[in-house]
Formats: structure tokens, sequence, C-alpha cells
């Protein structure tokens, strides 16, 4: 099940959420799986991910919002919950959300191996001037991982992860932008997509917008199974000159070391 908690600023459960802080939601008797948590500026809780019905079943991919006090709000979708499954029933999941000023809702997930990008309006049904009807795929090179979603300048949109082709499976640190309709951005590296081809698996964590429009990258590479780091220009192409053919080790100890998620601080200094 969905398992949400709410915490006062000192560590302690929220008891005036769901009267002990946190709350469970069963949606199937099968799995239901929560993947990221944003807020809208009404204070209103979106919590998204999957359900998958049954054994054997592909996960559909479920946005849920709640009240403040834990409750669900049955004014989003008319019961709370927006669900949404593909024609092929190939597996959809929500695992990143941004909410919007206007609190329309940004989402990145999975569908059939492909980045899945979907918006919503505020009150949970599908945006249709967004792509026509609402949401896309993105292939990149054959598979695609989304693992950081931003919405920058203008709304123009970042989905940062990685890529292989589908054989033999080599995953690679990319990068998608798109403008605020959905089309892919054709100022970043001619078509709105960029990967860096590199030896084994890279396997990104997110990325950092620095202040001048460039991009830092960072995650690992499953064969030296250290951290990493790569940079792409404003114009959506790789710094090769960067680190050894683009990419950067971050050495500390030297055995088994990940970066699993960049933060960027208000002094600019980067948290990895």
């Amino acid at each position: 099940g969905f398992f949400v908690a709410r915490f006062l600023n000192n560590g302690m459960p929220d008891l005036s959420f769901n009267s002990n802080g946190k709350l469970v939601i069963d949606l199937s008797a099968y799995n239901d799986v929560a993947y990221d948590i944003a807020i809208q500026n009404s204070g209103k809780i979106i919590v998204g991910g999957s359900s998958i019905p049954n054994f054997g079943f592909n996960p559909k991919l479920v946005v849920i919002r709640l009240n403040t006090d834990g409750s669900r709000d049955m004014n989003f979708n008319d019961n709370g919950i927006f669900i949404y499954s593909s024609d092929s029933g190939s597996g959809e999941a929500a695992y990143l959300l941004q909410c919007y000023p206007d609190d329309r809702i940004l989402i990145a997930g999975n569908s059939n191996g492909q980045i899945l990008l979907m918006r919503l309006l505020a009150e949970g049904s599908l945006d249709v001037s967004f792509s026509t009807d609402g949401w896309l795929t993105e292939a990149g090179q054959g598979l695609s991982r989304s693992k950081q979603l931003k919405i920058f300048n203008n709304n123009s949109i970042l989905v940062s992860g990685h890529t292989s082709q589908t054989d033999p499976i080599s995953w690679d640190y990319a990068v998608f932008k798109f403008d605020a309709t959905g089309n892919a951005d054709n100022s970043f590296n001619g078509n709105g997509k960029t990967w860096l081809n590199f030896a084994a698996n890279d396997y990104c964590a997110g990325n950092i917008l620095l202040n001048d429009g460039s991009i830092l990258m960072g995650g690992y590479n499953d064969s030296t199974v250290l951290p990493n780091t790569a940079f792409i220009n404003t114009a959506g192409i790789f710094n090769h000159s960067y680190g050894s053919n683009g990419i950067k080790y971050l050495k500390i100890n030297g055995t088994d070391e990940r970066i699993y998620k960049l933060l960027k601080q208000s002094d600019h200094k980067i948290i990895a």
C-alpha cells in the first residue's frame, strides 16, 4: 500500500495528519507503490506511484490527492484518484512529480520501457493542451528511465535519466528537453535530447541546472562502481573534454560508491 507520513519540524509525527501522523492507502488487493510526493500551492498533497491489481497484471499509473489533514480529496478527478494505463497494457508508473504555480501537475514516469511525460489540470483531469492529449512517451535510444524532473524558465521541462539500446543493454546518461506544450525543444542538441555514450552502464541520479544554464549530471558507473559527474552546455551538448571522455570520477574510499541524489543549496553549492 501507499505509505505517507508527515512530521513536525522537530522530527515528531504530526498528529494533525490522519490523527496519528501516517496513512496507508490500499488501492488494490495486490501491490501499490508510492514513488514521489508534491505539494500544490493550495496545500493539497499529491502522491504518485503505481498499482498492480492482481498477480500477473501490469502496473497502472496512479496519482492521489490528499487534503492537508490526510483525508482523500474527493474533488480530485471526482474520487480523489487519477488512474492511467495505455491501450497496450504494457505497464505504467508515476515516478516524479512537479507542481506548477497554478497547481497543474507534471508527471514523469515509465510506459513500456520508455519515459512517460504527462500533465494534469489542478483538479485531476488530463491537460489536453499538453502534447494534444495530455501525455507523451520518449524512447531515447530505445529504452529510457527518468530520474529527475524540472520545470524552469517559462515552463520549459527537463527530464534527466539514462537511456539504452534494447539489445545489448548499455545505459548512458541522458537529458530530454521539452517546451511548455510538450514538444521537443529543438534548440537543445537539435532534437531536444542528448546522451553520452560511454563504456559500461552509467546510472543517472539527476541533474543540477547551473546559473549559466549548463547542466551538471551525477550518478555512477557500474564497472568502476564509483560516483561520477558529467557536464552539458546550454546547447545540449556533452562536454567531452571534461574528465575522461566527458566523465569525471569522484573517489572517496574507492569501493562500491554511488550518487543517488543531487541538490543545490540557496548559496549554489551542491550536495550529493
